[in-house]
């Protein structure tokens, strides 16, 4: 039998990782690419003491309901070919969780390449990416406001300008992650084949209310039918006119074919503003994944809906400690969740208890697909308001 060891890896030890990442997801080597994962966030399953599996998890902050709580933001997930089905990952998954515990990380969120990787281990699917594919000559606005700003183009990258508007945008959305300098690095680097990266940013006296970022590439040799093709990688918007002033430039575009846009958020106001809505080919792919690590620390975090004490049991096979019967007293604004003795009004296993703690599904919704036990239905209604969120769950950065 080989010998097994499950730790951080070393500084020395990160080329390992990125050749594990490479093999698993078929990536090219890129000297250049800053690192965001320090060693100290990071579990290895060494067999013999070469490295099989790898994980990692930085320390980042999240919007919940609109407050900020910090998460475990977990990726380079992977295990050799060679190497896979001996139990690696599992037990790597069991001590991530005891770590994130102690180190005040209460809820773990991740970008799943297979979802069903997850799920087993409690996580949940707790967003929805909405993609569109729409010929510019369909953006034609039907209703909403109009825009007296004017529209601004540079390719430097402005990020103080976009940071600033970014921030305004997640203060009070639910699922979004406050930016750290890296990741708006990693942001324009994506894109590095097909420079350069434009950025519309829309003001209104003088002051910047919202911006698209987005690239234009040649189509004709992957789509003869296409002069050119332009990909939005997000458009953030803090007033309606400005929304609706970055997609009329979009479409403003004359010479584009088809613009792609795949990550809209689920609330994204496009489909009920324009005329032909299924012209915009509207699809729905699954978003980030949520995992409850320490239901007493985690729920208190979020604003509720209302007013309510109520009980309720959690059926965790991973974490022992969020196994059983516990109460929530909340005033909406402050909440205390503590073990309880009462008869349960619900039971809920833990991936469940993310899709209700992120609003991505209520528990009406769980009790009618059978996701949760329900002692009686006439509960459901409270549950349902405290449990409501002001904006649909939505990850932009990917991590």
């Amino acid at each position: 039998m080989p010998e097994v060891e499950i730790r951080p890896l070393h500084a020395e030890e990160m080329d390992s990782l990125n050749f594990v990442m490479r093999t698993v997801f078929a990536g090219e080597d890129d000297p250049e690419k800053p690192q965001p994962l320090q060693p100290e966030w990071t579990l290895g399953a060494f067999e013999d003491g070469e490295l099989a599996t790898t994980f990692g998890a930085s320390p980042l902050r999240w919007r919940l309901n609109g407050a900020q709580v910090d998460v475990a933001a977990v990726t380079a997930v992977g295990t050799l070919p060679n190497k896979r089905r001996r139990g690696y990952l599992r037990r790597i998954m069991t001590q991530s969780f005891r770590d994130q515990r102690d180190a005040g990380q209460h809820i773990a969120i991740l970008w799943a390449s297979h979802a069903a990787i997850y799920q087993r281990f409690g996580y949940a699917i707790t967003a929805s990416q909405h993609n569109y594919d729409v010929s510019p000559r369909d953006i034609r606005f039907t209703s909403g406001p109009r825009p007296s700003g004017s529209i601004r183009l540079t390719t430097d990258q402005e990020t103080d300008t976009l940071r600033n508007v970014y921030r305004t945008y997640i203060n009070e959305r639910n699922g979004e992650l406050s930016r750290v300098p890296v990741m708006w690095e990693l942001l324009f680097r994506a894109w590095k084949e097909e420079k350069p990266v434009y950025q519309a940013i829309y003001e209104e006296g003088g002051m910047p209310q919202g911006y698209a970022i987005y690239r234009q590439k040649d189509a004709y040799q992957e789509h003869p039918e296409e002069s050119m093709r332009l990909r939005v990688a997000e458009v953030i918007w803090n007033t309606p006119e400005a929304y609706v002033a970055l997609w009329e430039y979009l479409a403003g575009h004359d010479l584009t074919r088809r613009i792609v846009y795949g990550n809209a958020p689920e609330d994204d106001p496009l489909f009920h503003l324009i005329d032909e809505p299924r012209m915009l080919r509207h699809q729905v792919t699954d978003g980030i994944l949520t995992r409850i690590v320490d239901v007493a620390k985690a729920l208190p975090k979020r604003p509720y809906g209302a007013a309510a004490g109520l009980t309720f049991e959690v059926v965790d096979a991973d974490c022992d400690w969020n196994q059983g019967v516990w109460e929530l007293e909340t005033s909406g604004a402050e909440s205390e969740v503590r073990s309880s003795t009462a008869r349960p009004q619900l039971t809920i296993p833990v991936h469940s208890l993310a899709s209700m703690t992120t609003g991505f599904l209520s528990p009406s919704q769980l009790a009618r697909q059978g996701q949760i036990e329900v002692a009686d239905h006439a509960d459901l209604a409270e549950w349902d308001r405290v449990f409501a969120v002001s904006h649909r769950p939505h990850c932009f950065q990917e991590f």
